[in-house]
């Protein structure tokens, strides 16, 4: 009986405040059929309004849902975007039938999504993810051992150091900051992606990381360590990376799920701020497409000493300067960044807006359009042969006899006064005292070396194939490289515009252009560029793609150094520092013949300069030029690709057809070495 009455002054209290709801935004008031109606007991009008209740919570449910599904709308249209996700959040929580972590709701999210919703939640925190626990009382000590400290402690474990565990963790960062790079930023080609994913993975990275969470301040490592600064830094990297290892050795079951979603936590803010810069990436080669021509210069240089700021941080100042067009020397731009590459790409926006810099490539069109008028009709091409002997057959020409320009075998040429072209240093065959006889018919041929390589890397082959061509053979060492100056720029463009400036000056007729990696597409940017200037192209290992430069070389980088901060005297001593970097020992003696004894204090420095080529990996990773620019080089174009290498991949095809349709690809037996893997193949190719 009092079950029925509570039931009767519910429905009662119902229809008194029916008015009430009504004027609720959002809702209408029940329809008079459900709650007014006096047919029916007063249990089925219980019954009646229950079920409506479960209606309306249900299109709550599926509202709150799909307003999760896309959090980055919800922050577009609401003012307090960022509460009314979290807000959301937590209603979900409450909607599951059973109870949701934060980390069982964000993994329901689809991989974009929630990066977003992860993003909002840490917003409203404003504190780093806590660290997972490392549940084994032996992995805490391990992991804070360095291998230079005797760690008695009798352990079941191999690890008595974080020597093991480093490498563990280090492949598991690899792969989740593979995943989570993938799906942030699904439109970007995967030479982008591999530059994004190692500013997560980075050593230097992970060794803020582990500053901040104060896992240094527990570290156990011999007293020199922390005052070598470098070292230092790269122990504090590896010990994120065992802390990483440890969390999943010790929970088998769910340690990857913890690590996983603590990392992605922890990178969301740099992903975020990546994708605020990626405008402002492209602005330099916009801008050098707009205005640059031969004899042209536009130079990025410092307007003023940069700004230093706590935490280590820096604001540079770089102004982008116009030579060419009736100016000297006039600034297009000024822009300021947290590094030069963004700073300079600031600059160079600004120029865009600069109605000076559409004068000047006006001014280009017009001298462009005038010297097509008045060229006169085109030399005949080679013909492709079937292999690269055929392909370098004997051509006819208008050129100069060589003997006339080649009065040394080895030289560095001068460019015009007035002129910022590199003096490239370079070396000839056959040498000036070589009997073998010159066949005039036949096109010189421009030897490009790769990254970290020098004319002498290319003596062997040089020399065969001069000897068997009967012609002269030009063996560059590019910028900052080998014998030729350092410049502060180092990229396809600037070292393009040094290629062309060397066969001008030494009066070469249409050679032919032979470039390895780096080389290789420095010979692509000529031939795009300047096709009348060259007969031909052979690219070794190489695309005209922004493509994955390969992490090795920012390890090498990082080995090359630490070797010059070491301030040693051996070479043996270097090869042992740059072991921890690179295992093969072909590449380590590569990379050490780039070593040179200093005149002033007998250590062993490179003569490359090795931060400058640091920073410029993102810019070599790249290509001047898109697939959707319509340039191309008509002429005969021969890919040769290593077999075991990755970075002339089937996807790249399209995109070397559309730059060289009269190429053919010739695959050789090894990696991305392959003049110096394998010479015969290489020649045979």
């Amino acid at each position: 009986m009092d079950t029925k009455r509570k039931l009767e002054h519910d429905s009662s209290r119902a229809m008194t405040t029916g008015n009430s709801v009504k004027r609720h935004k959002g809702l209408r008031s029940p329809e008079p059929d459900t709650f007014s109606s006096s047919s029916g007991t007063s249990s089925e009008r219980a019954l009646k309004r229950t079920a409506k209740i479960q209606s309306r919570l249900e299109k709550l449910r599926k509202l709150t849902r799909k307003l999760l599904s896309h959090p980055e709308q919800v922050q577009a249209v609401h003012g307090s975007g960022q509460d009314v996700i979290v807000a959301l959040a937590e209603l979900g929580k409450a909607f599951s039938p059973t109870k949701s972590t934060p980390e069982s709701l964000y993994y329901s999210q689809s991989p974009r999504n929630r990066l977003h919703l992860r993003s909002l939640q840490l917003h409203a925190q404003k504190a780093l993810p806590p660290l997972p626990p490392v549940l084994d009382k032996q992995l805490q000590t391990a992991m804070f051992t360095h291998e230079g400290i005797n760690n008695p402690t009798t352990v079941s474990l191999p690890e008595r150091n974080y020597e093991r565990m480093e490498l563990l963790g280090d492949a598991y960062i690899e792969i989740i900051a593979t995943r989570l790079v993938w799906d942030t930023f699904p439109r970007l080609p995967a030479g982008r992606l591999s530059q994004i994913r190692e500013l997560l993975v980075k050593n230097e990275t992970l060794a803020e990381y582990a500053t901040l969470y104060g896992l240094d301040q527990k570290l156990l490592v011999p007293p020199d360590i922390r005052n070598q600064t470098k070292t230092w830094t790269k122990v504090k990297g590896d010990v994120f990376e065992a802390y990483v290892a440890a969390i999943i050795l010790s929970n088998r079951e769910n340690g990857v799920q913890l690590v996983e979603d603590w990392l992605t936590q922890l990178w969301i803010p740099k992903l975020e701020q990546i994708e605020k810069e990626k405008p402002v990436l492209r602005y330099k080669e916009e801008l050098a497409k707009l205005i640059m021509d031969k004899g042209i210069k536009l130079s990025y240089v410092d307007e003023k000493k940069s700004a230093s700021h706590p935490g280590g941080l820096q604001t540079f100042f770089i102004g982008v300067y116009l030579t060419g067009w009736g100016h000297k020397n006039k600034c297009l731009g000024s822009g300021t960044g947290l590094s030069k590459v963004i700073a300079g790409n600031e600059a160079a926006r600004k120029a865009l807006e600069n109605p000076m810099t559409h004068r000047a490539a006006a001014a280009k069109q017009a001298f462009q359009a005038a010297k097509l008028e008045g060229e006169a009709a085109a030399a005949a091409p080679v013909h492709l042969g079937p292999a690269l002997y055929h392909y370098l057959k004997p051509i006819e020409t208008m050129r100069s006899r060589i003997a006339r320009v080649c009065r040394s075998s080895y030289r560095s040429f001068s460019t015009s006064p007035g002129r910022s072209r590199a003096q490239l240093a370079y070396q000839t065959w056959p040498a000036q005292n070589d009997s073998t006889t010159i066949d005039e018919r036949r096109n010189p041929i421009v030897f490009m070396h790769g990254l970290f390589g020098s004319k002498q890397n290319n003596r062997s082959i040089s020399k065969a194939l001069g000897n068997h061509l009967k012609t002269r053979i030009y063996a560059l060492d590019l910028r900052n490289h080998g014998d030729s100056p350092h410049l502060p720029e180092h990229d396809y463009t600037t070292m393009a515009d040094d290629v062309e400036e060397f066969i001008h000056n030494l009066k070469l007729a249409k050679p032919i252009l032979i470039g390895h990696s780096m080389g290789a597409k420095t010979a692509m940017t000529v031939a795009l560029r300047s096709p009348e200037l060259i007969s031909s192209l052979i690219s070794v290992d190489n695309a005209p793609v922004s493509a994955k430069l390969g992490s090795q070389f920012s390890k090498y980088v990082k080995g090359m150094q630490e070797i010059e901060g070491a301030n040693i005297t051996k070479q043996s001593e270097a090869d042992r520092i740059l072991q921890q970097y690179e295992e093969s020992l072909p590449i380590r003696q590569f990379l050490l013949t780039n070593l040179m004894r200093s005149k002033v204090d007998n250590t062993l420095k490179f003569r490359v300069p090795v931060q400058l080529l640091g920073e410029s990996l993102d810019e070599l990773a790249g290509f001047p030029f898109n697939a959707s620019d319509n340039v191309k080089f008509e002429g005969p174009s021969l890919f040769i690709r290593g077999t075991k290498s990755r970075y002339v991949q089937k996807k790249s095809f399209p995109v070397i057809a559309h730059f060289f349709p009269n190429y053919k690809l010739v695959d050789v037996d090894a990696g991305h070495w392959v003049i110096s893997e394998n010479p015969e193949g290489f020649k045979n190719g």
